[in-house]
């Protein structure tokens, strides 16, 4: 009786999450779905218009131009992103004085905010005064003309993707330090040289792992584009940046034709399950066998390999912040020169004059401060349940967290409109709280499902038999235990809400209540050419996500 009691707590704490899952994700997917057969404008009641809205999405050309160009960003940078996560995973896996430090290097620039981030990178791919151009320039070689030239703005974008790759290092890392050691000794011990090892035993075993990576990212490169197309692009030049996200947000949201945008997150249910079903079957036949042997990697070349890693993913940075100083109102020079002769932190004064900077960081605080809490509360609650309930049940929960986080956030754009309008939270911060209220973060409570099922069941039945229940073995007993996945969660969370930039374009209609990534759209709208000023803004937004994640890195990065 007591067991039975103790896991209806359990399904009790997993309650959020669910509750969130079916608010914020399933019903808005069934809205998306009924829409489209309705002529609805969000104001007026919808009326019946049939398969009117197919037609006219399937005769836009910018729809069909906006599916091509999506797959055109998907397909090369999924591929990229993975294999490069990896490659630093492998890099930084064993070995080495300093390894924390590398890692968090490796780590840095994904809890950069999406719009400092798209904005540092404006500047970077700038054709004239843009350091990447006057770099190549140096080097002898013709720079492209990146964000103008229709035949370069995707690999642009592309290029950008390859920098925030934060989450995927961290999971490869944790899968590698997964494989048995014993494994590995008895295949060295066999005559198998370090590629062999690798291609014939530690891939295989964490190839489900990259999988997921491979699946999330499809979803996640689709979602992500949209921030960078509408801050630097807004789908030009000559439309080749015009992607799927584009379309549904100027049906749903300019022209207030939910029906038709329904019918684009249709395509993209479709864009994103078709893909899926293609790298599952790919997965289904997957057969690894490299006959080739190399070498382990001596530890001055692996140094070496592991400080140019490191200094490619600062470089963006600190041509960020480089930029920042130099003197208003002075052409910046063409040169690979980082900081002028004379620095200036004139711009950072001006960034406070133009806007009111104090009131979008203080709001952007307040929902971080609220967000972050909560989200590590529902997110640690589910992952603890999901962690004691019977095998049979955690298989189907660990299914229905993947299912939810392959869905594009984007596919739930206009109807998560919709169910926030019902609910009375347009225009207020419980729009962008009420996610990490419902608990809507499959990855965070993977996360923590992982970091607790590594718990011996031995240590919760002691708990038990001393007469804890399940918060008080939540509190005091397991979350103590899993303090770096804990850390994790709060830089990712932190840097999630403190950076949300399209939670407030869909949402929030109110200028008092805009958040910082506001703030940076409306520098960029009023001073496009003004790279000191932009990047004083940029820095001063970055700031706060960075000196948390230094805080925490510690934690984060010592016991994996």
């Amino acid at each position: 009786m007591r067991i039975l009691k103790y896991q209806t707590r359990l399904w009790l704490l997993l309650t959020p999450y669910l509750l969130g899952i079916v608010v914020l994700v399933f019903l808005p997917a069934l809205l998306s779905f009924g829409l489209a057969f309705f002529r609805y404008d969000g104001l007026s009641p919808p009326v019946w218009a049939g398969g009117l809205n197919f037609v006219l999405a399937y005769t836009d050309e910018l729809f069909v131009l906006s599916i091509q160009n999506s797959l055109a960003l998907a397909l090369p940078a999924t591929p990229l992103r993975v294999g490069g996560a990896l490659l630093l995973a492998l890099l930084l896996w064993r070995g080495g004085r300093g390894l924390w430090l590398f890692r968090a290097v490796a780590f840095l620039p994904s809890i950069i905010p999406s719009a400092a981030y798209v904005l540092a990178w404006l500047w970077i791919f700038n054709p004239l005064f843009g350091p990447l151009n006057v770099l190549l320039r140096t080097m002898g070689l013709m720079p492209p003309n990146w964000l103008i030239d229709p035949l370069w703005a995707k690999p642009a974008l592309i290029l950008m993707s390859l920098w925030q790759i934060g989450e995927g290092f961290l999971v490869s890392l944790v899968a590698l330090h997964d494989v048995p050691a014993e494994v590995e000794d008895a295949a060295r011990v066999d005559g198998a040289g370090s590629w062999q090892r690798f291609w014939a035993i530690i891939l295989p075993l964490i190839a489900p792992l990259l999988l997921i990576l491979v699946l999330r990212d499809i979803a996640l490169i689709i979602q992500e584009s949209f921030t960078a197309i509408m801050l630097i692009t807004g789908g030009g030049p000559y439309y080749a940046t015009y992607t799927l996200p584009l379309f549904v947000y100027e049906q749903g949201f300019d022209l207030l034709a939910f029906g038709t945008a329904s019918v684009g997150l249709w395509a993209l249910y479709g864009l994103t399950g078709a893909l899926v079903l293609a790298l599952y079957g790919i997965a289904q036949q997957w057969g690894l066998d490299w006959p080739m042997s190399m070498g382990s990697f001596r530890l001055p070349i692996r140094l070496l390999l592991r400080l140019l890693a490191a200094v490619l993913l600062l470089l963006p940075l600190v041509w960020m912040v480089a930029a920042a100083f130099h003197t208003p109102g002075t052409p910046l020079p063409q040169s690979l020169r980082l900081l002028p002769e004379q620095p200036s932190s004139a711009n950072f004064a001006r960034v406070w004059q133009l806007v009111p900077l104090g009131r979008y960081a203080f709001n952007s605080l307040l929902v971080t401060g609220l967000a972050v809490p909560l989200t590590i509360v529902t997110a640690s609650w589910a992952g603890f349940a999901m962690a004691q309930l019977p095998s049979s049940v955690q298989s189907k929960l660990v299914f229905l967290s993947l299912a939810v986080l392959l869905v594009p956030a984007i596919a739930l754009w206009s109807p998560r409109f919709l169910v926030y309008k019902y609910l009375g939270l347009l225009d207020t911060f419980g729009a962008l709280i009420a996610p990490a209220v419902m608990g809507t973060s499959p990855f965070y409570v993977l996360m923590f499902y992982r970091a607790f099922r590594r718990i011996p069941n031995e240590i919760y039945d002691t708990a038990r038999l001393d007469g804890a229940g399940v918060l008080r073995t939540w509190a005091c007993v397991a979350l103590p235990i899993t303090r770096p996945t804990a850390a994790g969660v709060i830089v990712l969370s932190a840097a999630l809400y403190w950076g949300d930039f399209l939670g407030p374009l869909l949402y929030l209609g109110v200028a008092e209540r805009a958040t910082l990534p506001v703030a940076l759209q409306l520098l960029a709208q009023m001073s496009r050419s003004d790279w000191p000023l932009l990047m004083a803004a940029v820095t001063l937004s970055t700031a706060g996500p960075v000196l948390l994640f230094l805080l925490l890195q510690f934690i984060l990065t010592r016991k994996i």
